[in-house]
Protein backbone atom coordinates (compact mmCIF):
# COMPACT_ATOMS: atom_id res chain seq x y z
CA UNK A 1 0.00 0.00 0.00
CA UNK A 2 1.67 3.46 -0.81
CA UNK A 3 2.21 6.04 1.61
CA UNK A 4 -0.74 8.26 0.13
CA UNK A 5 -3.53 5.90 0.25
CA UNK A 6 -2.26 4.73 3.78
CA UNK A 7 -2.66 8.21 4.68
CA UNK A 8 -6.09 8.83 3.23
CA UNK A 9 -7.44 5.68 5.04
CA UNK A 10 -5.95 6.77 8.11
CA UNK A 11 -7.52 10.44 7.47
CA UNK A 12 -10.85 8.68 6.99
CA UNK A 13 -10.81 6.36 9.85
CA UNK A 14 -10.26 9.50 12.08
CA UNK A 15 -13.28 11.37 9.94
CA UNK A 16 -15.21 8.41 10.61
CA UNK A 17 -14.47 8.54 14.48
CA UNK A 18 -15.37 12.26 14.86
CA UNK A 19 -18.33 11.17 12.92
CA UNK A 20 -18.94 8.51 15.45
CA UNK A 21 -18.39 11.51 18.08
CA UNK A 22 -20.64 13.90 17.04
CA UNK A 23 -23.16 11.23 17.07
CA UNK A 24 -22.79 9.93 20.61
CA UNK A 25 -22.67 13.77 21.91
CA UNK A 26 -25.79 14.64 20.06
CA UNK A 27 -27.39 11.44 21.98
CA UNK A 28 -25.64 12.38 25.58
CA UNK A 29 -27.23 16.09 24.98
CA UNK A 30 -30.60 15.26 23.42
CA UNK A 31 -30.44 12.65 27.21
CA UNK A 32 -29.76 15.81 29.30
CA UNK A 33 -32.98 15.44 31.68
CA UNK A 34 -33.49 11.64 31.03
CA UNK A 35 -33.49 10.49 34.87
CA UNK A 36 -30.71 7.75 35.44
CA UNK A 37 -28.88 8.13 31.88
CA UNK A 38 -25.47 7.33 31.67
CA UNK A 39 -23.76 9.66 29.16
CA UNK A 40 -21.25 7.55 26.27
CA UNK A 41 -17.83 8.24 24.94
CA UNK A 42 -16.27 7.15 22.40
CA UNK A 43 -12.46 5.63 22.77
CA UNK A 44 -10.24 6.07 19.65
CA UNK A 45 -7.48 8.12 19.34
CA UNK A 46 -5.44 6.29 22.48
CA UNK A 47 -5.65 3.17 20.63
CA UNK A 48 -4.51 4.41 17.72
CA UNK A 49 -1.48 6.17 19.11
CA UNK A 50 -0.65 2.87 20.75
CA UNK A 51 -1.37 1.32 17.48
CA UNK A 52 0.79 3.54 15.92
CA UNK A 53 3.79 2.93 18.44
CA UNK A 54 3.12 -0.44 18.26
CA UNK A 55 2.70 -1.48 14.50
CA UNK A 56 2.64 1.82 12.46
CA UNK A 57 0.11 2.49 9.86
CA UNK A 58 -0.93 -1.22 8.71
CA UNK A 59 -1.74 -1.78 12.89
CA UNK A 60 -3.38 1.69 13.11
CA UNK A 61 -5.63 0.87 9.96
CA UNK A 62 -7.03 -2.12 12.42
CA UNK A 63 -8.31 0.20 15.55
CA UNK A 64 -11.91 0.56 15.34
CA UNK A 65 -13.97 3.35 17.50
CA UNK A 66 -15.87 2.12 20.09
CA UNK A 67 -18.65 3.82 22.05
CA UNK A 68 -18.88 2.99 25.69
CA UNK A 69 -20.66 4.17 28.58
CA UNK A 70 -18.77 6.60 30.82
CA UNK A 71 -20.07 6.72 34.30
CA UNK A 72 -17.35 9.29 35.55
CA UNK A 73 -18.30 12.79 36.30
CA UNK A 74 -20.89 14.59 38.55
CA UNK A 75 -24.59 12.60 38.47
CA UNK A 76 -27.13 15.16 39.47
CA UNK A 77 -29.98 13.79 41.64
CA UNK A 78 -31.89 12.08 39.16
CA UNK A 79 -29.10 9.70 38.27
CA UNK A 80 -27.92 11.55 35.05
CA UNK A 81 -24.66 12.53 34.62
CA UNK A 82 -24.73 14.71 31.31
CA UNK A 83 -24.12 17.95 31.67
CA UNK A 84 -24.77 20.46 28.80
CA UNK A 85 -21.77 22.41 29.42
CA UNK A 86 -19.46 19.67 29.04
CA UNK A 87 -21.28 18.08 26.47
CA UNK A 88 -21.32 21.54 24.23
CA UNK A 89 -17.39 21.68 24.85
CA UNK A 90 -16.57 18.45 23.58
CA UNK A 91 -18.98 18.79 20.36
CA UNK A 92 -16.83 22.13 19.51
CA UNK A 93 -14.27 20.34 20.15
CA UNK A 94 -15.17 17.33 17.72
CA UNK A 95 -16.24 20.15 15.10
CA UNK A 96 -12.62 21.42 15.04
CA UNK A 97 -10.79 18.34 14.92
CA UNK A 98 -13.12 17.53 12.32
CA UNK A 99 -12.43 20.59 10.30
CA UNK A 100 -9.00 20.13 10.46
CA UNK A 101 -8.86 16.37 9.34
CA UNK A 102 -11.29 17.54 5.99
CA UNK A 103 -8.37 20.37 5.34
CA UNK A 104 -5.72 18.28 5.53
CA UNK A 105 -7.59 15.62 3.13
CA UNK A 106 -8.44 17.90 0.65
CA UNK A 107 -5.22 19.47 0.85
CA UNK A 108 -3.65 15.59 -0.18
CA UNK A 109 -6.21 15.39 -3.34
CA UNK A 110 -5.67 18.91 -4.23
CA UNK A 111 -1.99 17.63 -4.53
CA UNK A 112 -2.47 14.76 -6.13
CA UNK A 113 -4.90 16.56 -8.57
CA UNK A 114 -2.13 19.22 -9.27
CA UNK A 115 0.72 15.85 -9.65
CA UNK A 116 -1.77 14.69 -12.22
CA UNK A 117 -2.85 17.45 -14.45
CA UNK A 118 1.37 17.83 -14.05
CA UNK A 119 1.39 21.71 -13.14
Amino acid sequence: MDELTSDLRLLSRLMDASALRTRVLANNLANVNTPGFTRSKVSFEGELAQALDKGGRPKALEVEPRVEPDPSGDVKLDGNNVHMENEMAELMKTTIMYSIINRIVSGKIDGLRTAIRGH
